[in-house]
């Protein structure tokens, strides 16, 4: 959780877009999926006012208990259930607008999310999702070859690396329309980069898959903290924050 908490003070300008582009108003019904410690429902709960409803729903019953202390005494029009992003236990048109931030990488079938999230919304809904592409993350490092396998690596350990780029068109396919595509770059410094893509992790999971030595991993750590000392460390990614609407019709 505390490693969420960090990731989630450096995504403040993603957070804003998609609070955004959601345009929750005055009375409406909004679902968060995959809403973890639940801070994001809570924050939108202003939004929707006394007469609204914010749902958070996520597949661990730990952060779903963690949400709800959160929660308590500070956001009454926020609740929190346990449920499958892949199979969301709510009725079709349930919602006004539905939101998932950083989720459908961890999915094997993330389609079925976007189908889902497109079936509980109500017809001239909003559905906002904002995923990271891993193929966009860039580390300047003076070893470029070892950096791209040890990146590699990293991306090919999620279920779903490109979702990124992927969601437009899981956007048509279920059949929401006014489909809008929005590229977010997000720059790290040298301490973000380490803890928010877990790179110390990455590099041993790496050796021990035999993708870089035991030697590859401690050199390339220890040029890239001395690149970051020089002053001109460079560590970024692309998010695509991409917003349909439920059609009429459907």
């Amino acid at each position: 959780m505390h490693y969420l908490d960090r990731m989630s003070g450096q995504l403040d300008e993603v957070k804003r877009r998609i609070r955004q582009q959601l345009e929750v108003g005055e009375g409406e019904f909004v679902l968060d999926v995959g809403c973890g410690t639940g801070d994001d429902a809570c924050g939108l709960s202003p939004l929707a006012g006394r007469s609204g409803r914010i749902i958070g729903v996520d597949a661990s019953t730990t952060m779903v208990q963690e949400a709800r202390r959160r929660a308590t005494g500070s956001a009454p029009s926020v609740a929190f259930a346990v449920g499958d992003a892949q199979a969301l236990p709510f009725t079709a048109a349930s919602f006004d607008a539905c939101r998932a931030e950083r989720v459908l990488q961890h999915l094997r079938h993330p389609a079925l999310a976007v189908v889902e999230m497109a079936r509980v919304t109500r017809t001239g809904g909003r559905v906002v999702v904002c995923e990271p592409d891993w193929q966009t993350l860039v580390v300047d490092h003076p070893d470029q070859a070892l950096t791209q396998r040890i990146l590699d690596f990293r991306a090919g350990s999620l279920q779903s690396p490109w979702i990124g780029r992927q969601l437009a068109r899981l956007f048509r396919c279920a059949r929401l329309a006014e489909i809008s595509v929005t590229p977010v770059s997000v720059a790290f410094n040298l301490p973000e980069t380490i803890d928010s893509f877990r790179l110390d992790m990455t590099l041993r999971q790496a050796a021990q898959a035999g993708v870089i030595t035991a030697t590859d991993k401690s050199h390339w750590l220890a040029e890239l903290i001395e690149t970051a000392q020089t002053g001109c460390f460079v560590a970024a990614a692309t998010c695509f924050l991409v917003r349909g609407i439920k059609p009429f019709g459907r």
